[in-house]
């Protein structure tokens, strides 16, 4: 398909805006203070933290 110079497809478009709103979240979250567990959260999120499986044995 013919595509003239300087003129960038809106797939790539889109594609530059999504992976620019994911980057931004996950700043955001890599960032925010956590408030603990309170409001609307999982109910396994009250379970004591456990050693990851392949950590255990260290």
């Amino acid at each position: 398909m013919f595509q003239p110079k300087g003129i960038i497809p809106i797939s790539e478009i889109l594609l530059i805006y999504d992976t620019q709103k994911a980057i931004q979240t996950v700043f955001d979250i890599r960032n925010a203070t956590p408030r603990g567990l309170k409001g609307d959260f999982h109910p396994l999120a009250k379970l004591p933290l456990t050693k990851h499986p392949f950590e255990a044995n260290k």
